[in-house]
Parts: structure tokens; C-alpha cells; sequence
């Protein structure tokens, strides 16, 4: 398999809630983050795209689910 190049040019690093809020309004759902466990921010390597420094330009959550969501066996 081949090495993917966006995994060259990015990075995984924790994160905060901060994160979460600069990108939340692009989200599809409701942007008020309920309870979560971690927050990684994706960002450019340092050493590349010089231009975009260490701005956020993706976020992952790892959050609890729903207590209630339709479908959930109970």
C-alpha cells in the first residue's frame, strides 16, 4: 500500500474545546458539545505550509453517546 501524502503534511495533536468551537458552526448538527472524553486538533506540520502556521483546520471528538438515541436496544 502506498503511503497517503496528506498524513506528510498534517498533524494529530490533543486538543481542546477551543478547537472544537473555531470549527463547530461548520458542523451539521447542533454545535453545544455534550460530554466527551478527548479532542485532537488536526493541524499543518510545522515544518510545511509555513503560511498556515498552527491554525486548526479539522477536529476530532471522541464523545458519550446519547443516552436515548432511537434505535438503541434497551
Amino acid at each position: 500500500m502506498r503511503r497517503c501524502s496528506v498524513t506528510e503534511k498534517l498533524q494529530i495533536v490533543r486538543g481542546g474545546l477551543d478547537d472544537y468551537r473555531r470549527l463547530a458552526h461548520f458542523h451539521y448538527r447542533n454545535s453545544n458539545m455534550g460530554p466527551f472524553t478527548a479532542v485532537f486538533a488536526i493541524r499543518p506540520a510545522k515544518t510545511l505550509y509555513s503560511n498556515f502556521g498552527t491554525k486548526t483546520i479539522g477536529v476530532i471528538v471522541y464523545a458519550m453517546p446519547s443516552p436515548g438515541p432511537v434505535g438503541r436496544a434497551t
